[in-house]
């Protein structure tokens, strides 16, 4: 499935597999004969569905506010301490 693939930080209220505050790698997708866009976190379950890019940005901050290096420091700090396998990155 083609996308965006970015690092987000999910800012909404904890949903479909998502936890406020937290990092994540998604992809953002539109699949074919859905009306939604899919947000899909890539190391885990979380998989959320929006009708706007507006409802979308209003529960993500994308690209998230840690980029390049400081994302990728972050992630494997999350991932050694707190992230076991399928859940997702550790709050900000």
């Amino acid at each position: 499935m083609n996308g965006l693939r970015t690092p987000a930080r999910f800012i909404g209220e904890t949903s479909c597999g998502f936890i406020s505050g937290w990092l994540y790698e998604v992809r953002v997708e539109r699949r074919p004969g859905s009306p939604y866009l899919w947000v899909v976190d890539l190391h885990g379950p979380g998989r959320c569905p929006y009708t706007t890019m507006g409802t979308l940005a209003a529960n993500w901050r994308i690209p998230a506010d840690k980029t390049g290096p400081d994302f990728g420091e972050e992630y494997r700090w999350q991932r050694e301490h707190d992230r076991p396998a399928g859940n997702s990155w550790r709050r900000a």
